[in-house]
């Protein structure tokens, strides 16, 4: 399924939903063809999904090939427009749609590294930070759930 969604300065981004399915949720987002973020889901029916990734593409943290392959463009920061936001809720309505109770998340140093209010982003949705939970990473540093009614 294909369809546009809008960042906060009103800059139109494809959508293009891979899988809604009883064992995951994918969505990535493009613009002009390149990729600009994904999130991609787990479910464990009846009633929990694994946020498994969610990424917005931020060129500073790409490796230096890339940067060499872009070097006539400056680099671009796709975060803080609330396509991480977007994605995560169309994820947590396929949620909701198919009875989840809980959504989990686990967060490792690398994610951390790359985006040090991580934590923070997911609480401010509506998560709260966890001991741990059935199945999650065993090199996670911080654990995520949400409770969903």
């Amino acid at each position: 399924m294909k369809r546009f969604i809008c960042d906060r300065y009103g800059q139109e981004y494809q959508l293009v939903v891979h899988e809604d399915s009883d064992d995951f949720f994918s969505a990535e987002l493009r613009y002009r063809g390149e990729w600009i973020g994904k999130i991609e889901c787990k479910f464990d029916l009846p009633d929990i999904m694994v946020v498994e990734d969610l990424e917005i593409r931020n060129d500073s943290d790409s490796e230096p090939a890339f940067h060499r392959m872009r070097a006539k463009s400056n680099p671009i920061n796709y975060r803080g427009r609330g396509l991480g936001t977007a994605l995560l809720g169309l994820a947590v309505t396929s949620a909701k749609g198919k009875g989840v109770k809980h959504i989990y998340g686990s967060i490792v140093q690398k994610d951390i590294n790359k985006t040090p209010n991580i934590v923070e982003f997911y609480e401010r949705r509506g998560f709260k930070k966890v001991a741990h939970y059935p199945g999650c990473l065993a090199n996670a540093v911080a654990y995520i759930c949400m409770v969903l009614s």
